[in-house]
């Protein structure tokens, strides 16, 4: 959600709001806390699984006096805006509102909150709004500076806006963290990273049984999104969920404790963090997402970061109970399992595309470098694929600098430090080893006449979901452009404009292709699109060609999520699945 698209106080009042954010927090403080938290952590939950808007618009209704519900239907009859893409509450807004709770505020004497307290609360929401729009000053000296000062004013609300689809992440990352990364030998060392193995000697239990207890949290909670109300809070009895299951309470306690922490020690954990990134700063909840509010009572700060907990973020609790140069080796590793994860991915979707198709992997050269990641000729088109796994880092995304993000974005994607070509230099370095003689020699061995090929599309595949934003695939294909013309390659071959690919994009390709559709038409009917609209990511191009139809689901991603499901369900009460 870019923050240029939110809502404020200002733009639905004739007068200017100018309190401080201390004052902001005094209002706040007037307010029992517990009720408080729960409640925004009850609109942030029921924000990430509304599908179709409906919930949303329930709850401005609800939270919003009429005084403020008239202004703001004023506003969104304007003419000239984007009425889709506007919104009252999101998930940057209430954590950092959440956050500043915890932080100033204490227990107040009210239990529950009233309507006209909610429209209090409510008239808050839209008053942060306003003091979480950072005010950049740049200097722009050319169109990446203009294209970056946007990148660093959306990426880090687009991070938390973006909506994946949580079973899928699920299983992609049991693919990869679970069952890849430990296969993974690095030759030059006998380290096998294996989080499960981890994980056990870590905390005297099973990887399967926390698993198993986090999708019970998690079933529970979203259970009260399909209530018909909206004022029912989004908590969870401990005792309940598990009582009858097979766990012994010991187990279960040491679950909950990797999961849950009361309001006191999350206070003291906040005031430690660095103020800078203070408005996009969320790893305290990442790290412990369910927030004790009472006797054996809980609260889920973030559907999201609780799923997450699953696998991704516990391979960052494994990353980073590592040293130094095992951290270094993992990071290794985990490339070369999205490597291998990627290179089955488009050998399936690659087949039967009609005509010749030679899919040829990885093809190394003489020196026994790989001339990239993946290399596949469909007719007379050659696709050239660079996989990349590197995160940008917190610094990058959420302090709100043009120079930090650009130096991160160059570094991993396009050459690093030590001067090491990255994604686009590769792809760049590959266009122009193709077009040598000796390149032209290799291809011919594996069956791929140069002579035939009309088209080169170069693509990287990141595992990085924020990635997928146009505005990073247009700075990443300026710099492409800037390196090409500096190497020289062949002109007798039409290259196309960077394609820029996340690994959801990837699975929704998936789904399309086991659908009858082509992968090699979908590309080229993205190249035709962001020709029209530049800035325009892969997600997009999807959202304006599909939004009558349906995507399919992904068959392979579905039967690995209930397979999962129906075994942590046996885990917790066997013979009952």
């Amino acid at each position: 959600m870019n923050p240029g698209m939110y809502i404020s106080y200002n733009s639905i009042h004739s007068s200017q709001w100018t309190e401080s954010l201390n004052e902001l927090c005094h209002h706040l403080s007037q307010y029992n806390l517990e009720s408080l938290i729960v409640d925004l952590a009850k609109i942030n939950v029921m924000l990430s699984t509304d599908e179709d808007g409906n919930m949303r618009r329930r709850l401005v209704s609800h939270y919003l006096s009429p005084n403020i519900m008239a202004r703001l239907q004023e506003f969104l009859n304007r003419p000239d805006l984007p009425t889709s893409k506007t919104t009252v509450f999101h998930k940057q807004q209430l954590l950092c509102l959440i956050k500043l709770a915890i932080m100033n505020c204490t227990p107040g004497t009210r239990i529950n909150l009233t309507q006209r307290d909610h429209w209090q609360v409510g008239e808050i929401c839209l008053k942060l709004n306003d003091t979480i729009r950072p005010e950049l000053q740049v200097e722009e000296t050319d169109t990446n500076d203009r294209l970056l000062l946007n990148l660093v004013r959306i990426l880090p609300a687009y991070e938390l806006g973006h909506k994946p689809c949580l079973w899928r992440r699920i299983s992609r990352s049991y693919d990869l963290f679970i069952k890849e990364i430990p296969n993974i030998r690095i030759t030059r060392t006998n380290i096998c990273f294996d989080i499960a193995e981890w994980f056990k000697k870590c905390y005297n239990f099973s990887l399967d049984k926390w698993q198993a207890m986090v999708f019970a949290i998690y079933g529970v909670l979203t259970e009260h999104l399909y209530y018909p109300r909206i004022d029912i809070p989004c908590v969870g009895n401990l005792s309940n969920i598990f009582r009858n299951c097979a766990i012994d309470q010991a187990t279960i306690n040491s679950c909950i404790s990797l999961l849950i922490t009361d309001i006191s020690s999350m206070r003291r954990q906040l005031l430690k963090q660095d103020t800078q990134y203070f408005y996009m700063d969320f790893n305290s909840f990442r790290g412990r997402p369910l927030l004790s509010v009472g006797s054996d009572v809980f609260t889920c700060l973030d559907i999201d970061f609780l799923v997450d907990k699953l696998y991704v973020g516990l391979f960052w609790e494994y990353h980073d109970s590592l040293g130094n140069e095992e951290k270094d080796l993992l990071h290794e590793a985990f490339g070369l399992a999205f490597d291998n994860y990627m290179e089955s991915r488009f050998n399936q979707l690659f087949r039967d595309q009609g005509g010749q198709t030679i899919t040829c992997g990885r093809i190394k050269k003489t020196n026994g470098e790989e001339v990239c990641d993946y290399l596949v000729c469909v007719n007379s088109t050659l696709f050239l694929f660079e996989f990349k796994t590197s995160p940008l880092n917190a610094d990058a995304k959420y302090s709100y600098s043009v120079e930090k993000l650009r130096s991160d974005l160059d570094r991993k994607y396009v050459q690093n430090e030590r001067g090491k070509a990255k994604a686009v230099r590769q792809l760049v370095n590959a266009i122009k080893y193709v077009g040598s003689e000796d390149g032209r020699e290799l291809l011919s061995g594996k069956g791929i006449d140069l002579g035939g090929i009309k088209r080169i599309i170069p693509i990287i595949v990141t595992f990085d979901e924020c990635l997928g934003l146009g505005l990073v695939r247009c700075y990443l294909d300026r710099k492409f452009w800037e390196h090409y013309e500096m190497v020289g390659c062949p002109q007798e071959i039409v290259v196309s404009e960077l394609v820029l690919l996340t690994v959801e994009d990837v699975e929704v390709l998936e789904s399309l292709h086991l659908s009858g559709r082509s992968l090699f038409q979908e590309i080229m009917d993205y190249l035709e699109y962001i020709g029209r609209n530049r800035i325009s990511g892969f997600n997009d191009y999807l959202a304006q060609n599909y939004n009558q139809v349906e995507i399919p689901t992904n068959e392979r991603l579905d039967n690995i999520s209930r397979s999962l499901a129906e075994s942590w369900r046996e885990i917790l009460f066997p013979g009952q699945s």
